[in-house]
């Protein structure tokens, strides 16, 4: 009898996520099979191995960033699940572009994202655009435009050069 209740601890903690994980799918947007198994990459699945792995499974599945989840199979020791990515978030940052001046941090330059599946019901939070200040080398002096943001022209040896001010007191 014990080896009995053994055997099915770990079938009822699976069904237990099991439950969790079709509870999760119907509060979130309805995904059929087929859309999700097109939408879910090879690297989002997991395969889950018994209960004692359920807490792992749970964490593995939040760090994706899923926010459905669709079962795909179970049997008394390991329940495949897919990680479904949501339908509406940003794809990775684009590199910087080029810097538009380059000393001084004159210049700027920008990144951009896309947010994926982009909808009137379905809006990515955030700005689709960064931008920095760039261009740290030192400006030789005069150059074609003025020294920019809080720096000064400053004669060094003959030679001038866009610098920021020492803060009175600290020098």
């Amino acid at each position: 009898m014990q080896l009995l209740q053994h055997l099915l601890h770990p079938l009822q903690h699976l069904q237990q996520l099991q439950l969790q994980l079709s509870q999760r799918l119907q509060q979130t947007a309805a995904v059929s099979n087929t859309t999700a198994a097109a939408a879910v990459s090879s690297a989002a699945v997991t395969t889950i191995a018994a209960a004692t792995n359920a807490t792992t499974a749970a964490s593995s599945l939040a760090a994706t960033g899923a926010t459905t989840v669709v079962v795909t199979g179970m049997t008394p020791t390991t329940m495949a699940v897919a990680a479904v990515p949501s339908a509406c978030s940003w794809s990775d940052w684009r590199p910087w572009s080029n810097c538009t001046d380059t000393c001084g941090n004159c210049g700027t330059q920008q990144r951009t994202r896309v947010c994926n599946n982009a909808s009137s019901s379905c809006v990515c939070p955030g700005n689709s655009t960064e931008q920095q200040d760039c261009g740290s080398n030192v400006c030789h002096y005069p150059r074609s435009g003025p020294c920019c943001g809080n720096y000064v022209p400053t004669n060094i040896d003959r030679n001038f050069f866009c610098v920021k001010p020492t803060p009175v007191g600290t020098g």
